[in-house]
Formats: structure tokens, sequence, C-alpha cells
């Protein structure tokens, strides 16, 4: 019998697209979030995260996806208390929640903004030595609280995955690559800080695919971190360039040559351990978000 699974976040870009993949792999699923989707094919329950009554929500012998938080650092930096309450507290009431229930176990989402910018290409693994004084992202440091958190006090099975930036076709343009797509085909002129500054953008069907693996991570040897990310480390200028390409545009590209800001998480420890691999290359995935964008 499948267990029931909860998806806090369930109305997100990432938590939406999980819900509905979940369902249609015959799994019963509940959905917690603030707002409601209509694009998610069950009921949500609107409710915060910190609110006690969440414990009559998540039964006995459940798996919990934990999206749900303030996800932008600018959302963060414009309301602290409102970062620390939605991303600690409420994690921290879900974790007590969780304790205090049979069978459950938990995936967390972090991200890969717990790793400090770097100016190098050098890679950033899950053994790394994190410290919250190395970071100047205040959505950074609820993630990395989090992690430890966890770490510290939860009393059932879970691992902890970190993100890549999330893209992919959506309405509203979320990570800067969407961004950027879209500045291209709508101006004729782009500035960036450093075409230098690269991420392993990850597409989030890629995402999505890995997650549906969650139980092969939650072995008692394995409650781990694990980073989620793309197999390519992508500038900004790459991107650019790409849509250029795609787009047959030609316009003005100012490079402001300002110091790059480079994160490179490996995925090495995910695929060996899921057996997953990302499909999305991101010429592709470029092609899909010019098509929203056109389409709009």
């Amino acid at each position: 019998m499948k267990k029931k699974i909860v998806v806090s976040g369930s109305s997100g870009f990432v938590g939406s697209k999980l819900v509905n993949k979940l369902i249609e792999s015959g799994h019963e699923v509940i959905g917690i979030d603030k707002v409601e989707n209509p694009a998610t094919n069950l009921e949500t329950h609107i409710i915060d995260l910190k609110d006690p009554s969440l414990n009559e929500l998540i039964p006995n012998n459940s798996h919990i996806f934990h999206l749900g938080a303030m996800s932008t650092d600018g959302e963060c930096r414009a309301n602290p208390v409102g970062a620390i309450e939605a991303n600690i507290l409420g994690t921290t009431n879900l974790v007590n929640i969780l304790n205090s229930k049979q069978g459950t176990s938990m995936s967390f989402a972090s991200s890969e903004w717990v790793y400090p910018e770097k100016v190098s290409d050098d890679v950033d693994s899950e053994d790394d030595e994190l410290s919250l004084q190395n970071l100047n992202s205040l959505y950074a440091m609820t993630k990395l609280f989090d992690e430890n958190l966890i770490r510290s006090v939860a009393k059932f099975p879970y691992s902890i995955f970190r993100f890549g930036i999330i893209y992919g076709p959506r309405k509203n343009p979320g990570s800067a690559l969407e961004k950027i797509v879209e500045t291209v085909i709508k101006s004729d002129v782009i500035s960036v800080g450093s075409g230098k500054t690269s991420r392993r953008y990850i597409h989030v069907d890629d995402l999505i695919k890995g997650l549906l693996n969650y139980e092969k991570c939650l072995d008692a040897s394995n409650f781990d971190i694990y980073n989620i990310t793309g197999d390519e480390l992508i500038s900004l200028k790459d991107i650019i360039n790409c849509t250029l390409e795609l787009s047959e545009k030609n316009i003005s590209v100012l490079d402001e040559e300002k110091i790059p800001s480079i994160r490179n998480p490996l995925n090495t420890k995910f695929k060996n351990v899921v057996g997953w691999e990302p499909e999305i290359a991101i010429k592709q995935g470029i092609i899909q978000i010019m098509d929203e964008i056109y389409s709009a």
C-alpha cells in the first residue's frame, strides 16, 4: 500500500507539478499552502505552517515533501520577520508534529543558496562545512538553519534536498534564466552585472522526476543531504547567446564585468543513490520558455 503524501507549498511552481505527478502515480495526496492553485488536481488545505491545528492534517504513516517557504531572497529581505516565521518557525512546528506521528518521513526542500558565492568554478559538495557567517542571504540563512534543525531534532527518517536554480515555462518568469530569456525576446538591450555569473540550472520536470524517487534516499544508512542540480555549469552569457541564436535577434548586450557570482554544486551523490539523470538540456528548456512567452 502506498503511503499517503503530504505536500507543503502544494500551490507553488514545484509543488503543483509534484502534486499532479504523485496523483498520476496513484498516491493519495494532501496539499497544504496559504493559497489555492487551480492547476493542481486536489483540494488544498489553506493553513499557515505555524498553526498547531496542522497536526490534524498529517496522518500517521505518511511522507511529507516540505516545500512551503518564503522562497526568494528579495521577499525575505523585505520582510525578515515573515521570513523567520514562515521558514524557521513553520518548519519547527512541522518537525515537532512529525516527531509525534508514527511512521512518518520527510523530504526537505533546501537550496543551493546555502553554498557561499564564489568567483571560481570550484565544486560545491554535500560534505562541505557551511556556516551562517559565510552567507549574505537571509533566505539562505533560513534554509541552512532548517537543515541543522532537522538534523538535530528529527526523530523520523528524512532527506535534505538542495535544489539547484529551478527553471521552466510559466506565466510569470521566476529564475534569472527565465527573466533573461524574456528580456532578450522583448527588449533591444540587456544588461548583466557579469556574464560569467554561473549556476547549475535544473529544469522543473527533471527535478520532479528526481523527487519521485524519494524513497531511495530514506534507507537508515542514507539519512543525508543531496544536491539535485543540472549537469552543466551555465553562465548568464551562455543563456543570452543561446536565446539570441534561437530567436535570431540582434540586441545590445551590456556586460558590466563586475565580480561574478558562481555556485557549482555537484549532483553525483544523488545520481548514484537514485539512478536519476537530468534529461532536459538548457537549449531545450530555453525553447520551452520562448514558446510560453510567444503564446502569452
